[in-house]
């Protein structure tokens, strides 16, 4: 009797040591766009079902806000794998190699592709952290609504707190105010560009900040 219990009680603990090895967390795959790294996340030493996926996707979110969205997926029988959605840069930092998202946030890394924004203060512009600088928040907004437009905007430049101007490759400049909807403002500079396009006009200057659009012609 006693050899048959002690028999049951190793068979148990054999079962219960493979079946931990076998659920045992081995492998964690990220794809976030450099926002999440596989060493951020601290799963050592669990088992895969323990895993509270929506509790998970609640404290990544929270502690890394370059992500707008996580989903955690647990790949049986040992492998968690996290997806991040990222707003995609707009804007490259003119002298780093910073660049910021349609929502301000700011990371490190190459984006020569960019248009180029020009600031005067860089200090509160912290990698990893969302820029409270209102001026840079809509010089954000106003990358992203010009990618759509006809505007082949090249650099972007903060003039004070009231003013953004943007330039093209032909040097076109645009003036946008702060205080205005980007996209409002971005509609009202298509349609200028969409006239002039059928009237061949040249423009040098177009100001926004005002109820109708001041443009002022190439001679």
């Amino acid at each position: 009797m006693i050899k048959k219990a002690a028999l049951t009680l190793i068979s148990i603990l054999v079962i219960s040591f493979l079946t931990y090895q076998l659920f045992l967390i081995r492998s964690i795959e990220v794809s976030s766009n450099n926002c999440i790294k596989v060493d951020d996340v601290d799963l050592k030493g669990k088992l895969v079902f323990t895993v509270q996926e929506k509790s998970l996707e609640k404290t990544l979110a929270e502690r890394f806000t370059c992500a707008t969205e996580v989903k955690v997926e647990k790949k049986y029988p040992s492998k968690i794998k996290i997806t991040t959605t990222s707003p995609s840069a707009v804007l490259k930092v003119e002298g780093t190699n910073l660049q910021i998202d349609e929502l301000g946030l700011v990371t490190e890394g190459a984006a020569n592709n960019l248009p180029t924004l020009f600031v005067a203060s860089k200090a509160a512009l912290a990698p990893g952290a969302k820029t409270q600088d209102e001026t840079v928040l809509t010089a954000a907004a106003l990358a992203k609504f010009l990618q759509k437009s006809d505007f082949d905007m090249q650099n972007l430049r903060v003039i004070d707190q009231n003013e953004i101007a943007a330039y093209d490759a032909g040097q076109t400049m645009v003036i946008f105010s702060t205080k205005k909807p980007a996209g409002e403002q971005v509609d009202s500079l298509q349609q200028v560009l969409a006239k002039a396009r059928i009237k061949g006009d040249k423009i040098a200057k177009i100001d926004l900040r005002f109820d109708k659009p001041v443009i002022t012609y190439r001679q």
